[in-house]
């Protein structure tokens, strides 16, 4: 038998190598079968209610705060939209000033319309977008030219970190011509 109340515990919960006995397999079946037809509904409803607040929330954003294009074909996004991992926090606006000016000090031009914010390098093959929203560190978006519309667009990206302090006009062309190198054999 089990130890009161370590090894119920771990009998209950399936802890370490403890099994899941057929009666209590059956209890929490019957169980999550009754918090389903109780509340599965008005949980869903309330999920549902949850994600349109938070629909409505994010576009009255959209109305007010500067938005990022990032890139090409995509709509502008808020500081804090579109990131790909939870722990990745957005700039304070004295962060957000001094990433612009690292990225205008690598060649990127600012374009301003209305309340979205670019910054872009061009040349005859390729366009960067600067991402500056992400703390820490800028990711540079890369596409070949000429983008096509309504295709797939062929695209890389590098992060610069922060952190770089010397050098760094050499180091983001390293890195760029890394990135272009597998855009044009893609």
């Amino acid at each position: 038998m089990f130890a009161i109340p370590g090894g119920l515990i771990h009998h209950l919960t399936g802890f370490g190598n403890a099994h899941h006995c057929p009666v209590t397999q059956a209890a929490f079946a019957l169980g999550r079968s009754y918090v389903e037809r109780e509340f599965g509904v008005a949980e869903r409803a309330a999920k549902v209610a949850e994600d349109e607040e938070k629909a409505r929330v994010i576009e009255a954003r959209r109305q007010s705060e500067t938005l990022y294009k990032v890139h090409p074909l995509d709509p502008p996004l808020l500081i804090d939209e579109g990131f790909r991992f939870w722990f990745r926090k957005p700039r304070t606006s004295e962060g957000l000033t001094w990433a612009e000016q690292r990225a205008i000090a690598l060649g990127f031009t600012r374009h301003i319309d209305g309340r979205v914010q670019t910054l872009t390098r061009e040349s005859n093959d390729h366009v960067v977008y600067a991402d500056i929203r992400s703390e820490k560190k800028i990711t540079f978006n890369v596409f070949g030219l000429p983008i096509p519309k309504g295709k797939k667009v062929c695209q890389r990206n590098f992060d610069f970190p922060d952190y770089f302090k010397h050098d760094i006009e050499e180091k983001f062309e390293v890195r760029l011509k890394d990135v272009l190198r597998g855009l044009h054999h893609a």
